[in-house]
């Protein structure tokens, strides 16, 4: 989850035989569903990841806010953060099921809860 030092990232991931997606990555999750990721920086990429309703889930950072919402056929994550934020996150989402677990990740794990979120697609 970075927007700096992107020629490093890539050249790290190359040295490593991966393919670093800077602006977009995509996943198949069954059927024809796909998830899309971004780093979330560019507005206008991100919108048109949401509004263009092309993919079931479209996860993203940036912002280091905790996000879950629905437009459309889309639904729109973001994990949050553990650095630079009020109320450090982390998420999973079962797309099988549609349930996004959000875990809060305090200064001290042993105190770590979590919680699930599941919404039908309207």
């Amino acid at each position: 989850n970075t927007d700096r030092h992107v020629e490093c990232l890539d050249t790290a991931a190359h040295e490593c035989g991966v393919h670093f997606a800077w602006e977009v990555a995509t996943v198949p999750i069954g059927g024809d569903c796909f998830l899309a990721a971004t780093h979330g920086h560019d507005e206008g990429v991100l919108g048109e990841l949401i509004l263009g309703q092309q993919f079931k889930y479209v996860c993203h950072g940036h912002t280091h806010h905790l996000r879950d919402d629905r437009i459309g056929v889309c639904r729109i994550i973001n994990p949050g953060a553990l650095h630079r934020s009020i109320r450090p996150t982390i998420t999973i989402l079962d797309t099988e099921t549609d349930v996004l677990e959000i875990f809060d990740v305090p200064d001290q794990p042993h105190r770590a809860s979590h919680h699930s979120s599941k919404t039908s697609l309207v």
